[in-house]
């Protein structure tokens, strides 16, 4: 079996020569929703959020916020464009103003005109449809100025516990999507985090929280077949429930590959030793049937 990528861009073009070859393509951290669609590859499989999941608590936490004016800033690339599409397109439904819109270059280094744009703007909601570098840089710059301090930030997975520590004291009152979290209050979770932490003597990240759900979930299945058979193993993970993930159930969609659970929603606060120094606080669970699309 192949396990990855990061990327993608990557995850897309390991999935094809996965299909091309027949080999189990397990992916735990790449969000682009074409990784697992409807009829796709059947030899890819995700566990971890798509980009459609995240876009859509998003775009839950716009309304519940009342927010009326929001503007966009999404890097230049296909998985966040159709993102940010299909956000505009259901806030402009629900009534929000889209009162603005700039695309960055990926590794993009200065959003000072942006930043001006969105401080020039009558926005009350900030949508950041970046990741990574990019999603620090951006903020550490919008912190200079207090972007923030009358405007709502947030993003479908703008950052995570290693990325708010590495924009700063800024990042307190950000709101993002969050893969898995270190405080997730059950067994599986719990048990997971004590022996992360006795090997490397740090929390885990939600990277590394991913992976361990997913990959366990897919050696479990191949062991409990019996068999050493690789259509066979892709044809039980297909019709396999993991009831005791460390985010909770989840269920393998049997159309899509991708795996139903419910999605985390947190807020950046200062952790206090020996947590993250900045961390990400779970503050609501969307259950699987809101942020998923149905098969």
């Amino acid at each position: 079996m192949i396990f990855g990528a990061v990327s993608s861009t990557s995850s897309l073009a390991i999935m094809n020569l996965a299909k091309q070859r027949k080999v189990p393509h397990l992916v735990t951290t790449s969000a682009d929703d074409k990784i697992t669609q409807p009829n796709g590859s059947r030899y890819t499989f995700r566990t971890g959020n798509n980009f459609g999941l995240e876009t859509r608590m998003a775009f839950n936490f716009t309304k519940a916020r009342k927010l009326t004016r929001v503007y966009g800033v999404i890097a230049d690339y296909g998985a966040t464009r159709d993102g940010w599409e299909w956000y505009r397109r259901e806030a402009e439904k629900s009534g929000v103003k889209i009162v603005g819109a700039d695309f960055a270059p990926l590794g993009n280094r200065d959003y000072a005109s942006i930043i001006n744009n969105i401080a020039n703007s009558d926005a009350d909601g900030v949508a950041i449809f970046t990741s990574g570098s990019d999603s620090v840089t951006l903020l550490k710059q919008a912190a200079t100025v207090n972007l923030g301090r009358n405007r709502v930030v947030f993003g479908p997975g703008l950052i995570d516990d290693a990325l708010a520590t590495a924009v700063g004291p800024g990042v307190v009152g950000v709101y993002s999507g969050v893969r898995s979290h270190f405080s997730l209050d059950n067994a599986a979770n719990k048990s997971f985090v004590e022996a992360f932490r006795k090997k490397f003597n740090e929390y885990p990240s939600s990277a590394a929280g991913e992976a361990f759900d997913g990959m366990t979930w897919w050696l479990d299945v191949v062991e409990k077949t019996g068999v050493w058979d690789k259509e066979k193993w892709i044809d039980a993970f297909a019709a396999s429930t993991r009831d005791y993930s460390i985010s909770g159930k989840k269920v393998m969609g049997a159309c899509d590959h991708h795996s139903s659970h419910s999605g985390l929603w947190g807020v950046a606060v200062k952790g206090t030793t020996p947590q993250p120094l900045y961390m990400m606080k779970i503050i609501d669970v969307f259950p699987p049937d809101s942020p998923h699309s149905p098969c």
